[in-house]
């Protein structure tokens, strides 16, 4: 079964949007985080237009709660 039509997330399109996450990981957005989480999330689904929009922001933040347990598991590690 197509994952487009079921709502799963291929293996390729979630290292599409990690990259695409990693890529938009600057200051830019410094004072205005909410704005930057919107913005990722809006040229995602314009990546992924086949998508539903609550499809984009669920995969989103599972990445970037995935990235944040990461950072604070090596700075735990580090102590």
């Amino acid at each position: 079964m197509d994952p487009r039509f079921n709502g799963e997330w291929s293996a390729s399109e979630i290292e599409t949007v990690k990259s695409h996450i990693a890529g938009n990981n600057t200051n830019t957005y410094a004072n205005n985080m909410n704005k930057k989480h919107t913005d990722i999330v809006d040229e995602l689904q314009a990546i992924f237009s086949l998508k539903e929009k609550h499809q984009v922001t669920n995969l989103y933040v599972e990445l970037m709660m995935e990235m944040m347990h990461r950072m604070q598991g090596s700075k735990i590690n580090l102590v």
